[in-house]
C-alpha cells in the first residue's frame, strides 16, 4: 500500500482519515450564486465537500491536492497536502478565508494567522451530530445557514428512515478496514464507529485505545462481517486474504465487503447518510433506507 494516502488516517482519537472531495452525482453542484463573493482556500479534503455542498464551489480559490472538485469544475490552485501548506502561496491567493482541519499543522495556521490571513478550524468529528454542528457552522462562516440547515435535516431523515428499519433484527459485528500495513480501523472516537451503529451493527474495535489493530485481533474475535475501505488498500486482494481464513465467521459466511473511501470517509451530513444506508444494506440484506 502508498504510503501516503495512509499518512491521512494515522491516529485515533486525535485525527483520522481525510477522504477526497467528491459531489454525489445524483445531486449535482447547487448553482445559486453566493450571497457573498467569498474567495475560499480549503486545506481538507471534506471541507471542499462541504463547500460544493453548500453550492459555493466557485469560490473556492485554492485546495490541497488530495482534494478532487465537482466534475467539470476547472481546476484550482493545490496549496499543499492535508498535513502541509505552502503559506505564501495561500498569500499569493487572496483569501477572505482560510478552513483549516484538525490535521492542519498548529504552524501552518499560525503562519498563515501572523501573515494576516482569516484562519478557521474545524477539528475532526467524532459522530453525526458532530458532523451536523460543523457544517451548520461552516453555513453560518458562508452564508449560506438555510441551506445547511435543510442538508442537515434531509440526512438526518433519512437516517430517522433508517432506524425504523432496523427496529428489533439482530446486530451483527463488525471488522471496518480502513488501511492494510499495519492494519487500522476505526475505534469509538471516530465517527466511522458511529456509522456501524447506526448501520446496525457492533464494531469489534469500538474499546480499542487507537485505530491500530492485529489480525490476530480480528481473528479472536471472529466478527460476522468485515468491511474493507478502499483507501490505500488493494481491495480485491485483501478480500481474498479474510476469505482464506479458516474459522472465520465472515469468510464462512461471504460477508466481507468493500466500500468506496470517498463515500464513507468524507464527513458531510449527505455523505455520512448515504454510507450509513449503503452499510446497513450489506450488514441487513432487504434494508432499502429512504424510499
Amino acid at each position: 500500500m502508498s504510503e501516503r494516502p495512509y499518512r491521512l488516517i494515522r491516529l485515533w482519537p486525535a485525527v483520522l482519515m481525510a477522504a477526497a472531495c467528491w459531489l454525489r452525482a445524483a445531486g449535482g453542484v447547487a448553482e445559486a450564486a453566493p450571497p457573498v463573493a467569498l474567495r475560499v482556500v480549503s486545506l481538507g479534503p471534506a471541507i471542499t465537500d462541504q463547500v460544493c455542498l453548500l453550492g459555493m464551489a466557485s469560490n473556492l480559490v485554492g485546495v490541497t491536492s488530495f482534494c478532487r472538485l465537482p466534475p467539470g469544475m476547472a481546476p484550482l490552485p493545490q496549496v499543499g497536502e492535508v498535513t502541509g501548506v505552502n503559506a505564501e502561496q495561500v498569500v499569493r491567493l487572496k483569501p477572505d478565508v482560510v478552513l483549516a482541519t484538525g490535521m492542519t499543522h498548529p504552524r501552518d495556521t499560525t503562519k498563515l494567522e501572523q501573515l494576516g490571513l482569516r484562519v478557521v478550524r474545524f477539528n475532526y468529528a467524532k459522530d453525526f451530530s458532530d458532523i451536523c454542528a460543523q457544517f451548520l457552522q461552516l453555513g453560518e462562516l458562508l452564508g449560506r445557514s438555510p441551506e445547511a440547515a435543510a442538508i442537515v435535516a434531509d440526512a438526518r431523515g433519512r437516517l430517522a428512515v433508517l432506524a425504523g428499519q432496523l427496529t428489533a433484527r439482530p446486530r451483527p459485528t463488525v471488522f471496518v478496514e480502513v488501511g492494510t500495513r499495519p492494519l487500522f480501523t476505526a475505534n469509538k472516537d471516530s465517527f466511522i464507529d458511529d456509522m456501524v451503529v447506526r448501520a446496525g451493527g457492533v464494531n469489534i474495535a469500538s474499546d480499542n485505545a487507537s485505530g491500530f489493530f492485529s489480525r490476530e485481533q480480528v481473528l479472536a474475535q471472529n466478527p460476522e462481517a468485515i468491511v474493507i475501505v478502499t483507501m490505500g488498500v488493494a481491495a480485491d486482494a485483501e478480500r481474498e486474504t479474510w476469505m482464506q481464513a479458516r474459522g472465520l465467521r465472515a469468510a464462512a459466511g461471504g460477508r466481507i465487503y468493500v466500500m468506496d473511501a470517498y463515500t464513507v470517509c468524507s464527513p458531510t451530513p449527505t455523505r455520512f447518510a448515504e454510507a450509513t444506508e449503503e452499510m446497513a444494506r450489506l450488514l441487513h440484506p432487504g434494508i432499502v433506507g429512504r424510499p
